[in-house]
């Protein structure tokens, strides 16, 4: 039986989070939320939007790839737990996670420019990938990387359905504007109040494209740096996209008396497309008048300069009573936008979910077939079977191996293959290289599994955890910047970065210190621990530290804890505590700080 493509495996793809009532009742603040009369547990195909994220492979510079998928898990539970306090009737989706080409050396469009990737800001990759055809003036056929990282683009949205795409790129310096950029985003403007609607309102029409259109692409920054750490920043780049804006007044240009998709303040708590900084709420929520905290509603029912993202983003799904014939399942097919003399059915103008395509269709599952007993700590190879239930046509799947505790894809595996199969190809096997560490470590995990599935479903045997063997046992703990300070009298340029050894102090571990000032590199210092060392301090001078960035790396992910740190003016040097502290994780860093809107719809940054 034919069935419509599934979800990945892991669990980006759950919009059951929490209940958002019970969370509200937590808050301090009296939260009414409204009942949603239908039931997300059973949202279909037509009512779930797929989200395809491509990320550049310097964010791995800064972080693992379990981190960096564990991040996208956690930004994707809160766009779904706003959509469901808020009652909108949608849930979101990973339809694919890629990890694509550094964009160094990269030319823009019409080859005027070109870029290293330490070089663009989030503004300027969002500009040059959206376009997809920054390759297409070169007559002798070379290519860029993002170039080709553009051609994967294509092909995954025509083959896996994808409704938008959000790029990941490390946060490297500001934009031309001067300011931080952490986000931007293209997207559709709707008019849910115009009396009477017309034709050139009707949005784009993704059904039947040669390509996904500019409408659909946005581009956060990484949480490598201490500025873009907010936990809905990919919720609210997507937002843009699904047609909502700032509040009333941020951007006059599109303040219009008919429009409503706009972010509401409402005693203090502020709606998920809010502008501005310190945006934190007690709960994620779209702008409705349904949602009312401390007795104030949030947001505005009145058919002229309202307010009401709810019903904008039901408007754009084709839903809203606003219509003036509502559908109950988001329409699929060519948008019906009339013409001068009457405007289409404006029920069809669904461009939330409108990625649905024929070859979606997906005949047979596909599930892990053989797998290794155990993977070692060694220069290897593993193998893993793929198997499908039906083989009357082409099908591709992707297959993704993670690590446990302290064991990381990349580095002591190779991270994933595509399984492509032919017709009549019921099996494949891939091999996976395994690499030596020369570690001391102590057992874990390796996660293998499927998603991406194309003319495929996943079957119930999708994923499987089976154990890692270290060759050496021990545990080398990690290191991290415990903090960074700097001495201002008559200038900033004398400072001290504070290392500390967590976790463990057996045998010897290397790490770098980087100092960046804009994206450049300014100075590196090479660090080492002997055995039993916890700590060390390491005196940078000669540069203005005040606005530099410290970051840490290593040849393996296992020996350090990510995270980057601004210098702080202090009266001298902080001595690190003598003793060890607390575990180690990588990357983790405060959420919600210095996020702000600029440029239209589209741009979020720190003020």
């Amino acid at each position: 039986m034919n069935k419509c493509l599934s979800a990945m495996a892991i669990t980006l793809l759950s919009a059951n989070v929490y209940s958002g009532q019970e969370a509200a009742n937590m808050s301090a603040n009296k939260i009414e939320l409204p009942t949603c009369s239908f039931d997300y547990t059973q949202v279909g195909a037509e009512n779930t939007q797929r989200l395809a994220f491509y990320i550049t492979k310097d964010v791995l510079n800064y972080d693992s790839r379990e981190s960096v998928i564990n991040w996208l898990d956690n930004q994707l539970k809160v766009s779904n737990q706003a959509l469901r306090n808020s009652c909108v009737h949608f849930q979101q989706e990973a339809a694919v996670i890629r990890f694509v080409e550094i964009p160094d050396n990269q030319w823009t469009a019409g080859g005027y420019a070109t870029y290293q990737a330490n070089e663009m800001s989030v503004v300027t990759y969002n500009s040059i990938i959206a376009g997809l055809d920054v390759d297409n003036w070169r007559p002798d056929g070379t290519t860029s990387p993002m170039g080709r990282t553009g051609s994967l683009i294509k092909d995954d949205w025509t083959k896996l359905g994808v409704d938008r795409v959000i790029s990941v790129v490390p946060y490297y310096l500001k934009s031309n504007s001067g300011y931080s950029i952490c986000g931007v985003a293209n997207g559709a403007w709707s008019r849910p109040n115009a009396a009477p609607q017309l034709a050139g309102y009707a949005p784009y029409n993704s059904w039947g494209e040669d390509k996904p259109n500019t409408n659909i692409f946005s581009t956060v920054a990484y949480v490598n740096n201490p500025i873009c750490t907010s936990e809905d920043v990919v919720a609210h780049e997507v937002g843009h996209t699904n047609g909502l804006g700032h509040e009333r007044g941020n951007q006059p240009a599109l303040d219009l008396e008919d429009t409503l998709g706009f972010g509401f303040e409402c005693s203090g708590q502020k709606s998920l497309m809010y502008s501005g900084v310190n945006n934190e709420s007690d709960i994620p929520f779209y702008s409705s008048p349904e949602i009312v905290i401390n007795d104030i509603p949030c947001g505005i029912n009145n058919s002229s300069y309202g307010v009401d993202s709810v019903e904008t983003l039901h408007f754009n799904l084709g839903t809203s009573s606003l219509h003036n014939s509502p559908r109950q399942t988001p329409y699929q097919g060519i948008i019906d936008k009339g013409d001068a003399l009457q405007v289409g059915d404006t029920s069809t103008w669904n461009f939330i979910t409108n990625a649905r395509h024929s070859n979606e269709v997906a005949s047979g599952e596909v599930t892990l077939g053989t797998v290794p007993n155990a993977i070692m700590d060694q220069d290897g190879v593993f193998s893993v079977s793929v198997v499908r239930t039906d083989s009357t046509q082409k099908g591709s799947v992707l297959i993704r191996a993670l690590g446990g505790s302290e064991v990381y894809s990349g580095y002591d595996f190779d991270s994933e293959k595509q399984v492509e199969f032919a017709i009549g190809e019921s099996q494949k096997t891939v091999d996976f290289t395994t690499y030596k560490s020369g570690l001391l470590r102590s057992s874990s995990t390796v996660q293998l599994e499927l998603s991406a599935p194309y003319k495929l479903e996943l079957g119930d045997f999708d994923q499987i955890t089976i154990p890692f063997t270290p060759t050496q046992y021990g545990n080398m703990g990690k290191v991290k910047i415990l903090n960074a300070s700097v001495t201002c009298v008559s200038d900033c340029t004398s400072g001290v970065v504070n290392l500390l050894r967590e976790n463990g102090s057996t045998g010897t571990v290397e790490v770098t210190i980087k100092i960046t000032d804009n994206g450049q590199l300014i100075q590196t210092h090479d660090v080492t621990f002997v055995e039993d060392e916890l700590a060390k301090s390491i005196q940078i001078t000669g540069i203005n530290l005040m606005d530099v960035l410290v970051n840490i790396e290593a040849k393996h992910p296992a020996l350090v804890t990510y995270g980057a740190q601004k210098f702080e003016n202090s009266v001298g040097p902080i001595d690190p505590p003598p003793s060890v502290g607390g575990g180690g994780g990588g990357g983790s860093l405060g959420l919600f700080a210095y996020l702000s809107l600029l440029l239209l719809i589209v741009i979020r940054r720190r003020q």
